[in-house]
C-alpha cells in the first residue's frame, strides 16, 4: 500500500500449523496420545518513507553516488500458544508469545558508473556498495510476563551492515547495545571472498556477551551450474574444542532447491533434509 513517493505500508499475517507424532511421549498431564497439534498466527506491518540524495564522485569505478534513506515503524504479533503438553524438539521450533513495536532506519549506498557498450554507446552501470540499518524493539507484553519481569520493555539496538568494496568481497559486521547496561552484548564480523564462477570462503568472529566467542569458517564449492557443496565448522575460542560442523549438498532449480547437510556436534549427530519452494518457503525433518 502506497502513498505516492511519501510512504508505504506492508501489513502482513502469516498462519502456522504443526503436526507431532510421537512413538513414547508422556506430557505433563500423564497422556501419551501419539498425535499433538499447534497452530498459532502471526500479524503485523511497517510504515516506511523513503529519502534519496545523489552525490557527485569522480572516481575510477563511479561518477555518481546515491544514499537512500528509509526510517520506519513496525509491530508484530503473536498469541501465547501452550506448549506444555506438547513434545520440545529444539529451541527453533519453540514459538515465543511477542506483541511488540519497533523503530527501523536504514542508510544505503549505489554506485552509478558510465562505461561504453559494445555498440559504442555509452551505458550506466550500478553496483550496490553497501548499507547499514538500526533497529530496536518496544514490548508491549503485561508486567507479569517473564519478558518484562526486570522493568526492561526497551531490547538492545541492533546494528547491521554489509560492505561491498570489491565485486569478489564483502564485509558484514552485527552490533547489539544495550541501553541499560551501556556494553555491548553481540559483535559478529565477517567476511566472504567469493570468485568469477561461484565459490565462496566465510571465515566469522562470534561474540556474545559471557556465552559465546567462536571462530567460524565455511567453504561453498559451485559443482555444477545447479549444484553445490559446502563444509563449515565453528570453534570455541576459550575452551579450544569444535562445538559444529556441517557439510551437505544443496540442489537449486529454478523453481525449488533441495538441500541436505550432516551435522555432527558435541552434543549429537544429525542429517537434515530441507525442502525450499521458491516464494513460498521451505519445509523438512532432521
Amino acid at each position: 500500500m502506497n502513498w505516492g513517493n511519501k510512504a508505504a505500508f506492508h501489513p502482513f499475517i502469516s498462519l502456522r500449523g504443526t503436526a507431532y507424532h510421537t512413538d513414547q511421549f508422556i506430557d505433563i498431564d500423564g497422556n501419551d496420545d501419539p498425535l499433538n497439534f499447534r497452530k498459532t498466527y502471526e500479524i503485523g506491518g511497517d510504515l516506511t518513507t523513503r529519502m534519496n540524495r545523489v552525490f557527485s564522485a569522480n572516481t575510477p569505478f563511479s561518477d555518481k553516488i546515491q544514499h537512500q534513506v528509509t526510517p520506519g515503524i513496525g509491530y508484530r504479533f503473536v498469541p501465547h500458544v501452550d506448549q506444555d503438553t506438547l513434545p520440545f524438539f529444539d529451541e527453533l521450533d519453540d514459538i515465543e508469545e511477542s506483541n511488540k513495536i519497533s523503530w527501523f532506519l536504514t542508510h544505503r549506498f549505489t554506485a552509478r558508473n558510465p562505461v561504453t557498450g559494445k555498440d559504442g554507446k555509452p551505458v550506466n552501470t550500478y553496483r550496490e556498495l553497501g548499507w547499514v540499518k538500526f533497529f530496536q524493539d518496544y514490548s508491549l507484553l503485561d508486567e507479569h510476563d517473564e519478558i518484562n519481569t526486570e522493568n526492561r520493555p526497551w531490547s538492545d539496538i541492533y546494528m547491521d551492515a554489509r560492505v561491498y568494496p570489491f565485486s569478489f568481497l564483502s564485509l558484514n559486521t552485527e552490533l547489539a547495545w544495550s541501553p541499560y547496561t551501556s556494553h555491548f552484548d553481540t559483535l559478529n564480523l565477517d567476511t566472504t571472498l567469493t570468485s568469477p564462477r561461484g565459490d565462496a570462503v566465510t571465515t566469522a568472529y562470534r561474540y556474545q556477551l559471557n556465552t559465546r566467542k567462536t571462530w567460524y569458517t565455511r567453504f561453498d564449492i559451485k559443482l555444477t551450474s545447479s549444484l553445490a557443496a559446502f563444509y563449515s565448522f565453528e570453534k570455541d575460542l576459550e575452551r579450544d574444542v569444535s562445538i559444529e560442523t556441517r557439510t551437505g549438498l544443496r540442489l537449486n532449480k529454478a523453481c525449488w532447491a533441495l538441500g541436505m547437510e550432516l551435522q555432527e556436534s558435541d552434543l549429537d549427530t544429525r542429517i537434515a533434509i530441507m525442502i525450499h519452494l521458491k516464494g513460498i518457503g521451505e519445509f523438512g525433518s532432521q
